[in-house]
């Protein structure tokens, strides 16, 4: 008997994993209908997948739930644990789903879903009136349990890493675009496996100072981490291309944005945006803008522009607009130099106190003369005043700084006068 023992055991092992086999072919033969259910749930209990702002999300998830079953099968038929490759492309879906607009918690209540469908299509299935394949269930209920774990943690680690807890780009792929593999086929690679499509021509736009001095998200005290997260749900409300995708990531301590822009053409849309964007954040952030550039190759160049523009920016203390890099090199040079700024206050000092002393407005009026573009008429536009109005305060303004608007050179002096005033 005691010899018999063994074998016995052994025979009810053998007869549990035959169960184990048949319920796992019936739950195989199930399985569009068992992926359907779950997009169905999903969409029934879950908001994210209610209304998707991706149209191909929910076939993403009907493809994605076809793939757990089939890993499910493959372990109850071969009494292995699921392969790395699956588990691969297990973190790739949960990137895929930070820019399909999904958050962690409901793409993780879909994983949960799976796993109760799959369980109870494991019961529907299986003969309870055989103790083998009653006892199987068992088995096969640990399985479920534990392969819906092993997605829930893998997934969870794919999509934090992702969005390096802050829903941005991957560092890899923002420092390929703004590198001279930008145009190469490394961004291309790293775009692709996350189903990101890539524009043809971005404009760069870096917004540096409070609330982002630390790059690292996970290395932030959670103050810091609070108002990075605000500003980086700032720019995604108010910077909002017509057409492609925004893309925004870290680098070097700045929030570097890459707007897609198809054209030149396209610049005042950018600048609107983040002179929009600029007006919503706190006064301590700087933005800096580039020019447009062709191609994804230039990406460095302009990244470079609107870096050096923000830091200028940044030392003059120019917030609460955007500006480019044409813009502050103006204002660099005339802060740099006592001598310059000095002889532009000069220039300035008595239409301030002319203003101040009759309640006029030859300030205002030069800066909309020079605003128009030195059309008189839409210079009265501005000011709500008849044309003849502003010829006469050009006058005036010739007579008490001796430079006439009709000259370039006094033009020039005039102009920097006034953006030396506007940045103090």
């Amino acid at each position: 008997m005691a010899q018999q023992m063994p074998s016995a055991r052994a025979d009810v092992a053998r007869s549990r994993r035959r169960a184990v086999r048949l319920i796992a072919g019936r739950l195989a033969a199930q399985r569009e209908q068992l992926a359907r259910r779950v997009v169905d749930r999903s969409r029934q209990e879950i908001a994210d997948y209610r209304a998707p702002s991706d149209p191909q999300l929910l076939d993403d998830l009907f493809s994605a739930a076809l793939e757990h079953i089939d890993a499910l099968v493959l372990c109850l038929q071969s009494d292995e644990p699921v392969a790395d490759e699956y588990l691969g492309r297990v973190r790739e879906v949960a990137a895929r789903r930070v820019h399909q607009g999904v958050p962690l918690e409901g793409f993780l209540s879909a994983t949960r879903l799976w796993t109760f469908v799959c369980w109870y299509a494991a019961l529907g299935v299986t003969r309870i009136d055989f103790p083998g394949e009653r006892e199987a269930a068992l088995d096969i209920a640990t399985t479920v349990m534990t392969l819906g774990d092993r997605i829930m943690t893998v997934a969870t680690h794919a999509y934090l890493d992702e969005v390096t807890d802050r829903g941005l780009l991957r560092r890899d792929l923002l420092d390929a675009l703004l590198t001279a593999n930008g145009d190469g086929n490394y961004s291309l690679r790293i775009a692709r496996r996350l189903h990101l499509k890539l524009e043809e021509n971005y404009v760069v736009v870096v917004v540096r100072g409070e609330g982002i001095e630390v790059e690292q998200a996970r290395e932030q005290p959670p103050d810091a981490a609070s108002r990075l997260d605000r500003l980086v749900a700032q720019t995604r409300r108010e910077v909002r291309p017509s057409a492609g995708s925004l893309l925004t990531g870290m680098r070097n301590g700045d929030l570097v944005v890459l707007y897609p822009a198809a054209s030149p053409a396209d610049l005042d849309a950018v600048r609107n945006d983040c002179e929009r964007l600029a007006g919503a954040i706190a006064s301590g952030v700087s933005i800096g803008i580039s020019g447009w550039q062709q191609g994804r190759g230039t990406l460095g160049v302009a990244y470079a522009e609107a870096k050096e523009a923000a830091a200028i920016a940044e030392r003059l203390g120019i917030s609460r607009r955007a500006v480019g890099l044409d813009e502050v090199l103006i204002d660099q040079m005339v802060a740099s130099s006592a001598s310059a700024a000095r002889i532009l206050e000069n220039v300035l000092a008595p239409l301030l106190a002319y203003d101040a002393a009759r309640q006029a407005a030859l300030v205002p009026t030069l800066r909309a003369y020079l605003a128009a573009r030195f059309n008189l008429t839409k210079a009265a536009e501005m000011l709500y005043v008849n044309p003849n109005t502003v010829v006469y305060r050009l006058q005036r303004i010739k007579a008490l700084t001796g430079r006439d608007t009709h000259d370039l050179d006094d033009l020039v002096v005039l102009y920097l006068a006034l953006k030396l005033d506007a940045s103090r």
